[in-house]
Order: structure tokens, then sequence, then C-alpha cells
């Protein structure tokens, strides 16, 4: 999600400047604060910078309470896939290049292929339905918020501005994660950034947050192939 950025590096940068110990705010206190905060809004948009390996991707989500429309651009090499998402009554509905559906839905060639440019319909019971609309409803937003393992506070100035964090460390080895949420020191302690380093995965995320409670428009496409045809053609 966005520009990318190594946590080990951002919240170095932090610390160091730091002036303000918030020795009096536990980390899960700040934590739980952040994830009130962020169910309590109408709506935010997101956008992502990630690595995985040899795949990058980046991606621009509006979500409001029920749903959201997201739109996800897959590099491998010197290929490109697109994805649309929409999350709407309950159902995704994707969209998407072959290559786009093939490594979002975990397709075939020939199927990916076959439905290119097409919607495909995932209802709510589907395996794929949880991980496609996550980020797209603020209740996700609000649950990946949560950063896990050794939780601590850091503190200092970002963009020139003065803000506070919880940074969780967990797993070992090659399952170590290192993650970030970053808020305003002062008023409501909404997200402007996320960071997350997974040396051992080759997987590094970076996250902004803005335009909390704008309007956000989503619109189930009239017509679409539920993901059990598609799988079975």
């Amino acid at each position: 999600m966005r520009r990318i950025a190594t946590l080990a590096l951002v919240t170095a940068a932090l610390a160091a400047s730091a002036v303000v110990a918030y020795a009096a705010q536990s980390p899960k206190a700040l934590q739980a604060s952040i994830v009130a905060a962020v169910r309590a809004q109408r709506s935010v948009h997101w956008s992502a910078t990630e690595v995985i390996g040899g795949l990058a991707l980046k991606t621009g989500t509006d979500a409001a309470r029920t749903g959201g429309v997201q739109h996800v651009t897959f590099a491998v090499g010197n290929q490109e896939g697109h994805i649309r998402i929409v999350a709407a009554g309950g159902v995704a509905y994707v969209q998407g290049d072959a290559l786009g559906l093939r490594l979002n839905l975990n397709l075939t060639q020939p199927q990916a292929t076959k439905y290119a440019g097409q919607w495909i319909s995932i209802p709510k019971s589907d395996k794929a339905s949880k991980s496609t609309v996550d980020g797209d409803t603020m209740a996700t937003v609000a649950h990946d918020l949560v950063p896990h393992g050794r939780l601590s506070l850091v503190s200092g100035k970002l963009h020139g501005a003065r803000v506070i964090g919880v940074r969780g460390i967990s797993g070992k080895g090659k399952k170590k994660v290192a993650e970030a949420v970053l808020v305003h020191a002062h008023g409501k302690p909404l997200p402007i950034e996320e960071d997350i380093f997974a040396p051992g995965k080759s997987a590094l995320g970076h996250t902004t947050f803005s335009k909390w409670n704008e309007a956000v428009k989503v619109t189930a496409p009239a017509s679409s192939t539920p993901i059990a045809t598609v799988r079975a053609s």
C-alpha cells in the first residue's frame, strides 16, 4: 500500500525524534482507541504499495461501512495485471484482465482468459470472500489495524506533524513480522500510515489513509457470473 518505506526505518526515525514519553498510555490502550475511532467513521480512502517476493501490488480503496470499491494493479516482472472489486450487499464482485484474475482468484489460465473483462460474483459463504473483501468495509479496515505480538509505543514527527503509534513484533526467524500504525498525537486517533515488514517472506507494505467520512458510491454490477460457475468451466 503506497510509497514503499521499511518499517525499521520509519520507526527508527520516530524514536530518534521523539521528545515526549507516552508512558501514561499503554500500547494496548492506544491500539484499542485507534480501532474504536476507525469503527466510528463512515468511510475512508486508503492507498497501499506492497512487495511480496517478486510480486508488487498497488491498491486504492474507498471503504464504507457496508461496502466499498477497490482497484489493484499487480506487477510480476514485465507483466501487469489489473482487477476491480466492488463489495455490495454482502457479495464481492471482481472484474479484471486475465493476469489479474489468475493472481487474485487463483483461476487457471483458461478460466482467467475466458472471464477476463466480465464480472464474477463471490457470495459471503465462499472461501474466497473473506480475502476478496478485506479492506473494503470499515469493519475490515479496523480489523487489519491491529499489530500483533510484543507491543510498544512510538512517537515523533512525520511529515512535520507530531504523531504517536503502536508497533508490534511477532513471530521468529522467517516468520517474524513487524508492523506499526501511526496516528496524530492530538485529536481523534485516526490512522495516518501503516507499515508492515516481514523479512523472512521478503514482504514489505506501506499504507496511507485519507478522506475520512467522504461520500463513497458503491454500485453492484447489473450482471455477473457466480464464482462456482467460473471454477467449473
